[in-house]
């Protein structure tokens, strides 16, 4: 495993700290237009949100492996 530099660190740091966010607003997004009706909706929703939440990261991995 190799040292990272300080701004390698602050950009990681920075990238989660997008995907939460991003996370955050695709949830209010999405049970705001799906209006979910008890349990079943909001696990919908919550499920979408974990689906796109792996999609980024994944995406975010495979961009920076290949350096």
């Amino acid at each position: 495993m190799r040292n990272r530099s300080r701004n390698e660190k602050i950009k990681l740091v920075g990238v989660f700290i997008g995907l939460i966010l991003i996370s955050i607003f695709a949830f209010y997004l999405l049970a705001v237009l799906l209006v979910p009706e008890g349990d079943e909706g909001m696990i919908v929703v919550i499920s979408l949100v974990i689906s796109l939440q792996i999609s980024f990261i994944t995406a975010y991995v495979i961009t920076n492996s290949k350096k």
